[in-house]
């Protein structure tokens, strides 16, 4: 799984813009268009002030105590879409596939 290690070599622009580019495929389990907008223009908003904030450390701006409990509510929120609406979860009773009939019984 070579495309997985890979993730770790991402910058963090790099990896803001593959979620971004990904995002129906990273949250598949939206329960209708409207939380799909709301997390899709709140991932953009998100990964972009995170940005702001790592430049300004990395470049040792000042940055305000307000500013980080701005980053932590943003990356919270960042974590609860994850939770809530990511891929990698297994899919609830009624959204799973019919099981699927052996050829045999059929």
């Amino acid at each position: 799984l070579l495309h997985i290690k890979g993730l770790d070599y991402l910058t963090l622009d790099q990896l803001g813009r593959l979620v971004l580019m990904l995002i129906d495929q990273v949250f598949s389990r939206f329960p209708d268009e409207a939380a799909a907008k709301r997390v899709k223009a709140g991932w953009q908003e998100a990964l972009a002030k995170v940005a702001r904030l790592r430049n300004q450390v990395a470049h040792l701006r000042n940055v305000r105590f307000q500013d980080m409990e701005d980053l932590a509510r943003t990356l919270d929120r960042m974590r609860r879409d994850v939770i809530d609406y990511g891929g990698w979860k297994l899919p609830d009773a009624a959204d799973a596939p019919d099981e699927a009939v052996p050829q045999e019984v059929q």
